[in-house]
Order: C-alpha cells, then sequence, then structure tokens
C-alpha cells in the first residue's frame, strides 16, 4: 500500500536557537505546527514505505554523516 512520505532531518539545536526558529515558522508557516523544524531531505511522495525504507538504508550504510554550521538564515 503506497502512501505519502516524506524524509526529513532533525538539526540540533541549542534551545534559543531552536525557540527562535520555531517563533519564525509559527508567524511565516501555516503548517509549522505540523512537524517541528527540519531539515526536508526526500520531498513527500506517493510511494510504498517498505521500497521508501529499503532505498534509504541502502543508501544510509553507503554515505557518511554531513556537519555543518548555519551561521546566517534570513526569514
Amino acid at each position: 500500500m503506497n502512501t505519502v512520505l516524506a524524509v526529513v532531518a532533525y538539526p540540533r539545536l541549542d534551545d534559543v536557537d531552536r525557540r527562535w526558529i520555531e517563533s519564525v515558522r509559527s508567524a511565516c508557516d501555516p503548517q509549522a505546527s505540523r512537524i517541528v523544524a527540519h531539515f526536508t531531505l526526500v520531498f513527500p511522495a506517493d510511494a510504498s514505505a517498505s521500497v521508501v525504507a529499503a532505498e534509504l538504508s541502502a543508501v544510509a550504510r553507503e554515505t557518511k554523516p554531513i556537519a555543518f554550521t548555519i551561521r546566517r538564515t534570513l526569514a
């Protein structure tokens, strides 16, 4: 059975940064309450959960973590 799936990553945030980001999201994004601050890696698509999980597992086994810092943002 297919369902609409997305793949997201949740950043590690200091509490003050998380509160600021969520305040901006609340003011600017009508869907902000649906999910906390995140990076979308794969946008929602109608797909089989088992197929997506298998593909993600295969990619994750071959991909090193990516460390980065965001120093500036604009809303």
